[in-house]
């Protein structure tokens, strides 16, 4: 009896692991079920209003606010007077980032890819190995991503479908990434869907963006988003700019009242003079706008 006992214990020993190991394999299938168009999943906008608004509880110089605009969404508004020159964010560690050695590689959709693809196996690498306060990290800033435009509108199936060029690299990622990372994605994305997330996440990349540049060279090397950064809307004649670099400083060009919006410029100040009003005359049509950014650009 004692021998069969042993005997049986050692095969529940031996099968339940196996078990547990067959059922995450259907689950990953599951989730990443390539089969069929994007599902349209996401978070109710109201939770991801909620999300972005606890990144800037703390900040002393920007507040989070509705700007009135359903276009424009929410906007950073200064908390107090801004002087010209003063730092108004400055992130030292972006969630995703990625620059290749030489400019001639870069392409924004490659850099993005690889960006995604390294927070994917980071988030894997934390999760699966139960480091709980990297893992609760990595899910802190998975959670911020979802709250970033387009995802922040929430169950808008419009989003996928400007993005659907995305959809097979979105799967691709499905299949390969690790299923801890897949499971905080989901949960994230509020979907059930593994590409379907995956797109989502995509669209929020490819709208959040800023580019990665060799100032002296002025040429692009890469591709970062700043979850902090990606609040600030765009405006043709800002009043904070982004200083290029592997680091994301914005600082402010001209003295901001109290209660007033921060706003950049998404054209890239920092670039040949005959570039920016190549871009400013195809983006910034008004005359006002025209002139007003094209003198602060020469200014900074």
């Amino acid at each position: 009896m004692a021998g069969s006992g042993f005997t049986v214990a050692m095969a529940s020993a031996f099968a339940l692991p196996a078990l547990l190991l067959l059922l995450g394999q259907v689950s990953r299938r599951v989730g990443a079920d390539e089969g069929g168009p994007p599902r349209v999943c996401g978070c109710p906008a109201a939770e991801a209003a909620a999300r972005a608004e606890e990144i800037f509880e703390a900040d002393d110089r920007l507040a989070l606010r509705a700007t009135g605009d359903e276009e424009r969404g929410f906007g950073l508004f200064a908390r107090r007077a801004l002087e010209p020159g003063e730092v108004l964010l400055h992130d030292g560690s972006p969630p995703l980032q990625h620059a290749f050695a030489e400019a001639e590689d870069y392409s924004q959709d490659a850099a993005l890819e690889e960006a995604l693809r390294e927070f994917l196996r980071r988030g894997g690498k934390a999760c699966k190995k139960r480091k709980k306060k990297k893992c609760a990290a990595w899910r802190a800033e998975a959670s911020a991503l979802f709250a970033l435009h387009p995802a922040n509108r929430g169950y808008d199936p419009s989003v996928l479908l400007r993005f659907s060029r995305y959809w097979p690299l979105a799967q691709a990622l499905a299949s390969e990434a690790p299923s801890a990372a897949l499971r905080g994605v989901r949960e994230a994305a509020c979907c059930e869907h593994d590409p379907s997330a995956l797109l989502l996440l995509l669209a929020v990349l490819r709208s959040n963006s800023f580019t990665i540049a060799d100032a002296p060279l002025v040429e692009n090397l890469g591709s970062v988003v700043s979850i902090p950064a990606s609040f600030f809307n765009h405006e043709c004649r800002p009043n904070a700019k982004v200083q290029p670099g592997r680091q994301l400083t914005v600082r402010a060009i001209e003295p901001i009242a109290e209660g007033e919006e921060v706003v950049i410029s998404y054209l890239g100040l920092w670039r040949l003079e005959e570039e920016r009003e190549a871009d400013l005359d195809q983006f910034c049509a008004h005359p006002s706008m025209f002139e007003g950014q094209k003198a602060r650009s020469r200014a900074a």
